[in-house]
């Protein structure tokens, strides 16, 4: 029983930071370049994140909800679908399943919705080659952060 109740309290905890983190992001950022800022998490995310999803939202001030919205499943689903529905974006953070096969998934889904000058992230890169794979395969240069975080600007020139 403690161990659902703890699951509970990290979970939340969790959340709590991720909704502080986007919040604070907004709050500091002047009117003119707000925007939405969008995730979409995984199921089971590191054990605890289901549990606190039920709290997931309760941070984010009420003049700011309309710019907020949880998506909750498969990213291999819920992904295209988001990207399809906010068009272009300015930053892509990979931080989910960090298989080869789900990395590229995510990279070569979000790519095409980067606009030019846009970022991509990614942590865990040293979990397998899927971000040198996929900075081939755009002819992106990378600059690694840590040996564990990659970023990559999509050129100005690229649609």
């Amino acid at each position: 029983t403690l161990s659902y109740v703890m699951l509970v309290v990290v979970g939340a905890s969790m959340m709590a930071v991720f909704a502080t983190v986007t919040s604070l992001v907004q709050l500091i950022t002047t009117n003119q370049m707000r925007g939405r800022v969008m995730s979409v998490y995984n199921c089971a995310f590191r054990g605890g994140m289901p549990m606190g999803n039920l709290a997931t939202g309760w941070l984010v001030p009420e003049s700011l909800r309309h710019r907020w919205r949880l998506h909750v499943g498969d990213a291999k689903h819920v992904l295209p679908a988001v990207l399809q529905d906010v068009g272009m974006i300015d930053i892509f953070i990979h931080d989910s399943l960090h298989t080869y096969d789900h990395m590229l998934f995510e990279y070569r889904t979000a790519w095409p919705h980067l606009r030019p000058g846009g970022i991509l992230l990614s942590d865990d890169t040293d979990w397998n080659r899927a971000f040198p794979t996929f900075a081939a395969e755009v002819n992106g240069e990378t600059l690694m952060f840590n040996f564990r975080v990659g970023g990559m600007r999509k050129s100005m020139g690229v649609q």
